[in-house]
């Protein structure tokens, strides 16, 4: 669920420090042939339920699991209507 405080996301967007601690809770589902997907994770600094966009899911090197750790480097989406944010 999205917070109101768009002002507060736009804050962290264009800051100096833009990383964003999560925990993957859903392993990525590839949304096209290039590889590209997303995950559905917890945020730690946003304190909500995001989606991260991962590159080169099927490259064969492993998988993004459960339980793993990633650090995002900036917003590149947030929809009001689908109440999601994309990282």
């Amino acid at each position: 669920m999205l917070k109101d405080d768009d002002e507060d996301l736009m804050f962290f967007n264009n800051s100096s420090f833009n990383f964003f601690k999560c925990i993957i809770t859903a392993p990525p589902v590839s949304t096209s042939t290039y590889g590209v997907g997303l995950c559905e994770a917890y945020c730690l600094d946003l304190d909500i339920m995001v989606d991260i966009q991962v590159n080169n899911i099927n490259d064969g090197n492993g998988s993004l699991m459960i339980g793993d750790r990633l650090i995002c480097s900036e917003i590149v989406t947030v929809d009001h209507i689908k109440d999601e944010i994309i990282l």
